[in-house]
């Protein structure tokens, strides 16, 4: 999208007419943040760079009882301790502690926002 116009929108790859001077170009799709990009326009065409989009992420708030278990992700460790602060893209995940021979796993489904998850062994 241009400018915030809905009139002046088209699908990757496209092209868009535009007078002389800065436009603000918005690349969008859903389950991904969007992202903006100002483009001064001349007499001459434009092409942008790359646009690489970044898809949501949600945080996991993770605690374990007792604290300092090795956290792992769909079994591959993620170099964390317990409590930890975990960024993921949305979706199903097996969330395992690890502490002094003990393990727990659950599986937790998450969206955008914050979830918490409390894990005891």
């Amino acid at each position: 999208m241009m400018d915030n116009r809905p009139d002046a929108v088209c699908t990757t790859p496209c092209s868009v007419d535009a007078a002389p001077g800065r436009h603000l170009i918005a690349v969008s799709l859903d389950g991904y943040q969007a992202e903006r990009r100002e483009v001064d326009v001349g007499t001459n065409p434009v092409e942008l760079p790359a646009v690489v989009l970044h898809a949501l992420g949600g945080t996991l708030m993770l605690t374990s009882i007792p604290n300092g278990g090795a956290v792992l992700v769909d079994g591959k460790p993620t170099g964390k301790t317990t409590p930890a602060q975990l960024t993921l893209a949305p979706g199903s995940y097996k969330i395992t502690v690890e502490h002094e021979g003990r393990q727990a796993t659950q599986t937790v489904q998450l969206g955008t926002g914050i979830s918490y998850l409390k894990i005891t062994l």
